[in-house]
């Protein structure tokens, strides 16, 4: 009973850790989530800067070539923000997995509980019904004492039948 007990605090133990750990794992993939929201929009405004910039043909040598170089930094930009966003997806969807596996195994940890404190009832129900039928039997004893007591001739009195 006591290690049943302590099985039952222990898997509580355990459940509430996976479950911790579960939440803090959706805070980390909150944090994920903004972030990459954040960089989409980055990407988003160099897209629309790298348009603006590919659309301006008109102007003195130096200007065109000053805006091809910033047109070949603003693509550099964008492919390591392409590239931020791709790592990002990869934390998020390995988050994920993880939070899948934390919620899982507090489950099967709240399973165990379950099993443990249904053996401990089993248990006491077992324990009750022993102790109902010893009840039961001392009492059965003790009637049948009871009756026996009552049924015997009084001392001192011969058995033999009165006749008249």
């Amino acid at each position: 009973m006591d290690a049943l007990k302590r099985q039952i605090s222990t898997f509580s133990t355990l459940e509430k850790i996976q479950e911790h750990e579960a939440n803090n794992l959706l805070k980390t993939l909150g944090f994920i989530r903004k972030n990459k929201q954040r960089v989409a929009g980055q990407i988003q405004s160099l897209h629309q800067a790298l348009e603006y910039y590919q659309s301006t043909t008109s102007g003195s040598i130096e200007s065109i070539q000053n805006a091809r170089a910033f047109i070949k930094n603003l693509r550099k930009a964008i492919e390591t923000l392409e590239e931020e966003v791709n790592k990002l997806s990869s934390s998020e969807q390995s988050i994920l997995e993880q939070w899948r596996e934390k919620k899982q195994r507090a489950q099967g940890y709240g399973t165990l509980v379950l099993g443990a404190k249904q053996q401990i009832r089993e248990y006491r129900a077992k324990q009750e019904q022993k102790n109902l039928d010893e009840v039961s039997s001392n009492l059965f004893y003790l009637k049948k004492q009871a009756l026996e007591k009552e049924l015997e001739p009084p001392q001192g009195h011969s058995q033999e039948p009165i006749t008249e």
